[in-house]
């Protein structure tokens, strides 16, 4: 009798609501679930050609992402969204959805936590039970340090719509939830790395004693990385007074009295972090 096929690496990560969250070494090819999105941007960045999973998912395609690209059917411009229901042998998903993300030179955490929220409401509104996510940065030929924290924005933006959609369910304005695994796609070489950077941004939203909203922590993320409240308020659209709201109730959360503090207390929790990541 032939030996088992072992199955891709898969790490759990944390567990909300009955959905178990984990980090899979696939990519949206091989990716087996109802859902499969993948991340596509305008274009590549300068100099740069499609790499990794999604030119893999490209090819199995028969180049299909780069034709309706060039032919403008799916413009990839931020939250456009394309279903592929029809796929070839070589596509182990039941069905997949490219999530536009715009210009990769323009890239904002904030557009990853938007492109997250959007997946999970696609995904309920199909009834898929389980669900893989590439955002594909690092294939589209951006760097790691251009990618800080990419992990806190895409579990914000996917704890928040969950915790959406059960509210919704509750006042009987919706269904409750299908969705039950949701993977976030790795490269086999990094899985342990973005598995990590995931831990650490899903246990940023459960910290006893130190629970911070996912717009909190944003706006202390880009508190840390030098940004004005003006410059926060225009990333993530929001108004001056309301930055600074979330900005004083994280310090009241914390503990502590100033924003510097309250960035430097999140660092040392380990709820933010300016460190590249390899997703």
């Amino acid at each position: 009798m032939p030996d088992a096929v072992p199955g891709p690496r898969r790490i759990f990560i944390g567990e909300r609501h009955g959905l178990v969250i984990d980090c899979v070494a696939w990519d949206s090819a091989g990716a087996d679930v109802d859902l499969s999105f993948a991340g596509l941007f305008e274009r590549e960045m300068p100099g740069a050609a499609m790499g990794g999973g999604l030119l893999d998912l490209d090819q199995a395609l028969s180049g299909a992402l780069a034709r309706l690209r060039a032919s403008g059917d799916f413009t990839a411009e931020p939250m456009d969204t394309l279903l592929l229901e029809r796929l070839p042998h070589g596509v182990r998903a039941r069905t997949i959805m490219l999530i536009g993300l715009g210009d990769p030179t323009k890239l904002q955490a904030d557009l990853l936590e938007r492109a997250t929220r959007v997946a999970f409401r696609e995904a309920s509104r199909l009834r898929a039970g389980s669900v893989a996510f590439a955002p594909s940065l690092l294939d589209t030929g951006l760097k790691p340090e251009a990618t800080a924290g990419a992990p806190l924005a895409m579990m914000a933006g996917l704890l928040s719509a969950l915790a959406t959609q059960r509210r919704l369910a509750e006042a009987g304005l919706g269904l409750e939830p299908t969705v039950s695994r949701w993977s976030f796609d790795a490269g086999a070489s990094h899985v342990d790395a973005v598995a990590k950077a995931f831990k650490v941004a899903f246990d940023a939203f459960g910290r006893d004693g130190h629970r911070l909203s996912p717009r909190q922590l944003a706006c202390l993320r880009l508190v840390a990385a030098g940004k004005t409240t003006l410059e926060i308020a225009a990333e993530l659209g929001i108004s001056n007074r309301t930055v600074e709201q979330y900005v004083a109730d994280a310090c009241a959360r914390l503990g502590v009295r100033t924003r510097i503090e309250a960035v430097v207390k999140s660092v040392r929790l380990g709820l933010i972090s300016d460190q590249p990541s390899v997703i």
